[in-house]
C-alpha cells in the first residue's frame, strides 16, 4: 500500500472482506476424499457456510495513485489477496 491514503469507506470494505477471510479459513485440514463434504469454518457456525470463496492469487503491486472507482475495486481485491497470503503461510 506504500503512502496510499484509503478513504474510510475504502478501509471498512477491506476490513469486512478480510473478517470474511479469517471466518472462511478451515478449522481442520481437508480431506482427500470428496465423500467427506465441506471442512467446518467459523462461517459455518456463524451463518452456516463458507463466507467466501479463495481469492485467486496475484502477483501485481497495489496501484498508487488517485483512486477511481475501478482502480479503488482493484486495490481492495490487490489487498484481500494479499492478506490471505500472509493468513494462509501462518
Amino acid at each position: 500500500m506504500g503512502s496510499a491514503r484509503l478513504r474510510q469507506d475504502v478501509v471498512a470494505t477491506v476490513l469486512v472482506e478480510v473478517e470474511a477471510i479469517l471466518n472462511s479459513r478451515p478449522m481442520i485440514a481437508p480431506s482427500s476424499n470428496p465423500n467427506d463434504g465441506e471442512v467446518l469454518t467459523p462461517g459455518h457456525f456463524l451463518i452456516g457456510g463458507t463466507l467466501t470463496p479463495l481469492p485467486l492469487v496475484s502477483t501485481e503491486p497495489v496501484v498508487d495513485a488517485k483512486l477511481t472507482i475501478l482502480k479503488r475495486c482493484q486495490l481492495i481485491s490487490n489487498i484481500k489477496r494479499r492478506f490471505w497470503i500472509d493468513w494462509s503461510r501462518d
